[in-house]
Formats: structure tokens, sequence, C-alpha cells
């Protein structure tokens, strides 16, 4: 089977076919596939990702490398994704954000494969799952935000164990058996209750990276001397906190990660550690503070600084001083002006100023050309200035959930914009300049109230995905065929006339978000094609057929995939 964009004839799909099993025998009767990818080979032998609602699966010398199920995924489509025979290939598994007793059952099914990461976040387990003791190859295991009180003694026999995330749990306490991981280089405890640190953390000699932040640990052993090979350390600070004397040894240091509980005063011996001159990276997010620490002014050659999630309102004169930042995050914050002195930050790369009280394009990042990045979401900005021009190197733009009204022509003249995103901004209008984006590849303008989508959208030959979901269009411009290169589509349910045949028949769409109830509504009365028809190559063609050695089915409700 040949087409525009499979030269060689080979379309590997990627999404769940229907199971055929007695528990969901009504399910399976719909008989639709309601999702589907397709992309020719030589775009996974570049190891790029593909993304569903619920499932995202990633390859690697043309095998699936990495499977990643999403909160969205159901119990059937979980299922057939783990009974894909990947034993020999899969290296990293990514289960978060499911109910315990389907991670259980699905698990039961899967081949025993040669796992090296795997993820288990946010599942509400109360204990560590049995099954994980066999995989025995297992280099990375996250266990983060659950409901674990304790781990079984087998976890630290795992013999490959180098990296082990138990953050946001309720352990009060570790056995002694952790002392056994001595090959282990990352340890994240923080966000939990620990009211000391284990003695037996001393054998872990190959530690890189320490966090136990926000604990109720209040004093540091000295065993945390032996970690010489230390780059990355968090900790809980407060003025009744002593030194540190592991500073003393961390010949390699790079990131500081500092928690300070609310309301607490930042110890003097922050500015004057002996490592300060090489930090390059800067943490204290969460910690509800009302201003930047003004101890963090001694850290002259920090490259990100991270104060998200506190409640700063000014930005002190110093931060402009910090002049080899090249990423700065505030986000969540209450921010609305910045000092002159920021105009100094010459090198900054990324900036993220989300959810703060923002009412202005902040004038200070007019002044820096070398600016990659700016997330100016969740503010309330009313214009945007002509200047946005000067940003010759933008590659990512976010203003969306603002009061804009209009899009400078300007916009145009960002050569190098990839990603746009001006969802949700009260009937933001856009230009026809945007015509001029060449390398934009995302484009959203979700809840725009736009009743019709601007003919410019056609001329981003690069778009590869473009959202309109909640805006009431009446109809798609002809003209949309064009983008050749598009391969997410997301519709949802804002179109009031069918889709036209030319856009699904015609178009080498990726991805459709239609209504489910009407897969197989081919025509309606005018006799055009809904807009989620089965596409004409898959007409003829069973599933047991389409499951076969060159596809792979996988199925969402409610999402529409073609080649």
């Amino acid at each position: 089977m040949q087409t525009k964009n499979d030269p060689q004839g080979i379309i590997i799909a990627t999404e769940i076919a229907l199971l055929q099993t007695k528990e969901h025998e009504n399910y399976t009767q719909q008989k639709h596939l309601s999702s589907l990818y397709s992309q020719h080979i030589n775009e996974f032998l570049q190891g790029q990702s593909f993304t569903s609602h619920s499932i995202k699966l990633t390859w690697k010398f043309g095998n699936i490398d990495t499977i990643t199920i999403k909160p969205a995924a159901t119990d059937y489509e979980i299922l057939a994704i783990l009974k894909l025979d990947t034993s020999q290939t899969l290296s990293a598994l990514n289960f978060n954000n499911s109910s315990f007793l389907t991670l259980q059952h699905a698990l039961s099914q899967f081949s025993k494969p040669f796992l090296k990461h795997l993820q288990l976040s946010f599942n509400n387990l109360s204990e560590v799952p049995a099954f994980i003791r066999e995989l025995d190859t297992l280099t990375h295991i996250d266990l983060s935000n659950n409901h674990l009180t304790s781990c079984p003694d087998w976890l630290f026999n795992l013999p490959a164990l180098t990296s082990l995330n138990l953050a946001q749990n309720n352990f009060s306490a570790l056995t002694a058996s952790i002392g056994k991981l001595v090959g282990l280089k990352y340890l994240d405890i923080s966000y939990n209750s620990f009211l000391r640190l284990p003695e037996t953390l001393c054998d872990l000699t190959q530690l890189e990276s320490l966090d136990f932040t926000n604990n109720n640990i209040i004093h540091f052993p000295k065993f945390l001397n032996n970690f010489k090979k230390m780059k990355t350390f968090g900790i809980g600070v407060d003025q009744e906190f002593e030194r540190p004397s592991c500073f003393n040894y961390f010949g390699d240091l790079k990131e500081l990660k500092f928690f300070a509980h609310p309301s607490a005063i930042l110890p003097d011996w922050i500015s004057s550690l002996d490592q300060i001159k090489q930090i390059e990276s800067l943490s204290m997010s969460y910690s509800s503070l009302p201003a930047a620490p003004d101890q963090f002014q001694s850290y002259l050659n920090l490259k990100h600084l991270e104060l998200k999630g506190n409640s700063i309102v000014d930005i002190p004169n110093w931060m402009g001083g910090l002049e080899n930042l090249e990423t700065l995050a505030l986000s969540t914050n209450k921010i609305f002006d910045f000092p002159i002195s920021m105009n100094s930050l010459q090198h900054l790369k990324n900036i993220d100023l989300a959810n703060n009280g923002v009412r202005i394009f902040p004038k200070f990042l007019l002044e820096i050309a070398s600016l990659e990045k700016i997330n100016l979401s969740n503010n309330h900005l009313e214009t945007i200035p002509s200047s946005i021009a000067n940003f010759c190197d933008l590659r990512l733009l976010d203003l969306n959930t603002n009061n804009l009204k209009l899009i400078p022509p300007a916009i145009g003249r960002l050569a190098n914009l990839r990603k746009l995103d001006i969802s949700k901004n009260s009937g933001v209008r856009l230009p026809e300049a945007i015509r001029y984006l060449v390398k934009l590849y995302h484009l959203s303008l979700q809840k725009n109230h736009m009743s019709m989508l601007p003919t410019a959208v056609s001329k981003l030959k690069a778009l590869e995905y473009l959202d309109i979901t909640g805006n009431p269009l009446n109809r798609l411009p002809y003209t949309i065929r064009k983008l050749e290169n598009l391969k997410y589509f997301l519709l949802d349910y804002n179109i009031s006339e069918y889709l036209p045949t030319y856009l699904v028949e015609s178009l080498h769409i990726s991805f459709f978000n239609p209504e489910p109830e009407s897969i197989f509504n081919e025509h309606n009365s005018a006799g055009r094609t809904t807009m989620d028809s089965q596409p004409r190559y898959l007409r003829d063609r069973s599933t047991k057929e389409l499951s076969g050695s060159k596809y792979i089915i996988l199925e969402t409700p409610g999402a529409y995939f073609t080649g």
C-alpha cells in the first residue's frame, strides 16, 4: 500500500484496537477504529514520539522503546497495549495516574520485558507492587505521589537500580536495607514525614543527587560528608538550621534545591557557601516566599533560577545582576511589574511568567534578543507590542488565557517561531501576517469565539498540530487542504456542518477529535462525508488484518487517526 507520505509502503499505526473479550463484548460490537496513528518507518528510525489522548509510544530503531499510559486510558486500552510483544525492545513503561486495580490487573498480563525505567506515580498505591520484584533489569523506579508508608526489603535488592523516587508519600522512616543499593545515584524522598535519615545511607557513596526537602528533619547527619560526588542537593532550611558541614565536601555541586516552611526566615549561611561560585541551578519553589530571598544575589554564576509557586509581588533590583541566567521561572506568584535592571539579562533564553498579574507586556523582555521561549499565559494582557518582532530566535510564545483582542501583524516576522498558543483570549483576531511563520508547527486557537478559521492558517506549510476546539465555527475554508504536513487536528464538537470529503480523504490528517457515536455515518443527506468517516483505505480491511505484522492498532473513543 503506497501513500504520498509513505514511499516504502510501510505504515505503522499506533493506537489500540478493540479487545475481543467477553468482558467488553458489547463495546467491541461497535466495530469502529476510532483512533489510529500512521507514519512512515523512517520517522520512527529518527526516534520521534507520537502522542494520543491516552497513549504515547516512542520508537527507537524501528521498535517500540517507551510506552506512556496517560490518565485518559481505558481498561481495555491498557490491556491491549500491554499484550503487545515488546519483551525484547521495551526499555521504559510510564504508567502514571491510573487506578490500583487496573494497574495490578494490566501488569499481570504483561510479559516480562527488559525494562529499565518504570514510572508508577499518582496511582494511589499503599504498597509497592510485587511484580517489580521480578524486574531485575530496572535502573529507574518512580513511585512518587502515592500513599506508601514503607518499602519491602526486596526492593533494595534490585541489582541494577541507580534511581529511586519516593517523593510525596507517607513515609516516616526507611529500613536499613536501603544501604544495599550501593550503585544508587539518584534518591528523592522529599515531601514525606521523615524525622531523620537512615544511618545506612552512608554506604551510598555513589549518590549524585539527594533531595529530602519538605520533611521534619532538623539535624543533618555527618555521614552526608561521604557524598563527595554530589551534584544535586535538596534540603529544608530555616533560621534555626546550622550550616551543614557536608557542603565542605561537595566539590561537584551544581544544583541546589531549598524548601522553607511558611513564615521561615532563611539563614545567612545560604549566601556564604563555599561552592557558591560553581552553582548553576537554584530552586526554591512552593515555599510561600513573600519575596525573592536577598541571600540569592550572591549566586552570580546562576544559569537557572526557579521561584515558582510563591507569593512574590516585587522583583528585586539585584536579580538583574544575575547576568548569566538562561532560564528564569517565576510562574504562579503575584508579580505585575519588573525593575529596569532586568534588561541586563542578555543571555536569557527561557522565561516563565505564567499565572501572575501581568497587565502590560514586560518592557525588559523586548530588549533581550536571545529569548527562545516566553510563557505569559494566565495573566491579564490586553495588547502585544509590535516590537515583539525583535525576538528573532523565539521558538515558543504562550499567551493563552489573557484578555487579548488583536495580535499585531509584526508577529509574522518571528521567522523561527515553532509553537504559538493564543487560546482563551476573548475573541482574539489573527492577522494575515501569520502566513509568514514558515516554521510554525503547533498552533492552538481554542475557545476564542471564532466563527471562521482565518484563511491565513492555510498558508502555514509546516503546521502539524492545529487546535480549534471550543469555537462556534460554521465551516472550514477549502484552502485548509493545503496543510500537507498537518497530523493533529483537534475539532471537538464545534463544527456545525459535516466535514467536507476533501478533508477526510485528501488531507493526510493523523488526528481527528469527532463525535464518537457517528463514526460510521459515512454520508449525510447532502452527500458529504462526515468528519469521522472511516478512511477509504481502512473500509475494506478487518480489525484482524490491521492488527497484523505491519500494524499495531490502538483505540481511543472520541479520537480519530488516518495515514
